[in-house]
């Protein structure tokens, strides 16, 4: 199924599920959005299509609402007009609706709540109470930037870089390339730059021109307002890049894969689980979802074409060997150390990451060795 074809089953959807303007209809699944349209490549996106496909499936009502702006009495707003819509069960698209969670579970008790990538906070970002009536799921980064790694270089690629922002997601990053280095009798070279909030993204993209220069092949960006800078760098570099949260494929054709978390799959178990009188499972609590949930990893389907080859951008590394990785991932055959610390400046990362076959930078030329 093409992207075209996939944005046209997702604009069906809409108009089946979620004309929220329809007279006295009421929805019982609704997911807000994160001030962006369901049709891009954002939380937002998949939060809906978990939802929708439940919705879709059991024939239940699903609508999503799209605020106008990141505004905490906005985004409450939004809440509300769901909450007056029938919605039984309603799905928060981000971080940025954590203090909105912490006042909707008080105010409508007989609603459950989803928030995604955070947990519900006060005004003063105290986490002092979930409710029983919310579910909060975060994602271990770690693991998804493992299988990530590990799949780049299993594929052959030796020459690895970091933007970002996320230790966690550096360090399961370089640690799974290390572990395919060594099964293969491989060496890394490996560059890192983590992001300060006051880069812009020119000093983003010259900082990845660098890396392209120096030698990198593959360079995983992280984090918010990375992608675009290290895309334009790959371009006119002749470079390759992986992406990170969703699923970057249809971003450039230099993208190769992506560090996903799978806020699709998410959704739709907790979802189904709520229809089911499960909630109680997942209410009242943070749960982390990662290597042994299947909550994070790299895309294994075309946007929504399950018979689309997610790994057609590799040369040799496929959908089996990744099968293999997860299964692998899931028991603890292998295991990983968390990153704080490693983006310290002098921080010897090697050593607190227990590297191998490893090795920050790149040997100089002869061209570029001092005279």
């Amino acid at each position: 199924m093409k992207f075209g074809r996939i944005i046209a089953a997702i604009v069906l959807l809409c108009v089946v599920f979620s004309t929220v303007s329809c007279s006295g209809q009421k929805y019982r699944i609704a997911v807000i959005t994160d001030v962006s349209e369901i049709d891009g490549n954002t939380v937002s996106r998949y939060a809906w299509e978990g939802a929708a496909a439940y919705a879709e499936k059991h024939n239940v009502s699903c609508a999503y609402y799209k605020p106008s702006k990141e505004d905490a009495s906005v985004l409450f707003d939004s809440v509300a007009k769901a909450v007056s819509g029938g919605a039984e069960i309603v799905v928060l698209s981000g971080k940025m609706f954590e203090t909105v969670c912490y006042k909707a579970q008080k105010e409508y008790p007989d609603v459950c709540f989803v928030l995604l990538d955070g947990q519900s906070r006060d005004e003063s970002g105290t986490v002092t109470y979930i409710a029983s009536n919310t579910a909060c799921a975060v994602f271990n980064e770690k693991d998804a930037g493992f299988a990530a790694g590990y799949a780049l270089v299993a594929d052959g690629i030796t020459a690895l870089g970091f933007v970002g922002s996320g230790e966690n997601c550096f360090a399961g990053f370089i640690q799974g390339a290390d572990k395919a280095a060594a099964e293969r009798d491989l060496d890394v070279n490996y560059e890192a730059y983590f992001v300060k909030d006051y880069d812009s993204a020119e000093s983003i993209k010259t900082k990845a021109e660098e890396m392209y220069t120096d030698g990198v092949d593959v360079i995983l960006t992280e984090g918010d307002g990375t992608l675009k800078p290290v895309s334009d760098a790959a371009k006119e570099k002749n470079g390759r890049l992986v992406g990170s949260y969703t699923d970057k494929r249809y971003y450039s054709e230099r993208v190769i894969t992506s560090a996903v978390k799978n806020y699709e799959y998410v959704v739709n178990r907790i979802v189904t689980a709520y229809f089911e009188n499960r909630f109680s499972e997942y209410g009242g609590k943070v749960t982390v979802y990662g290597k042994d949930n299947g909550g994070t990893g790299l895309p294994t389907k075309v946007n929504s074409d399950s018979n689309g080859n997610a790994f057609d951008r590799f040369t040799a590394f496929n959908a089996g060997e990744y099968r293999e990785l997860v299964s692998k991932m899931a028991s603890g055959t292998y295991g990983t150390v968390n990153g704080e610390g490693v983006s310290a400046p002098g921080a010897d990362i090697g050593n607190m990451l227990g590297l191998k076959r490893s090795v920050y930078g790149f040997p100089e030329t002869e061209e570029e060795a001092p005279q």
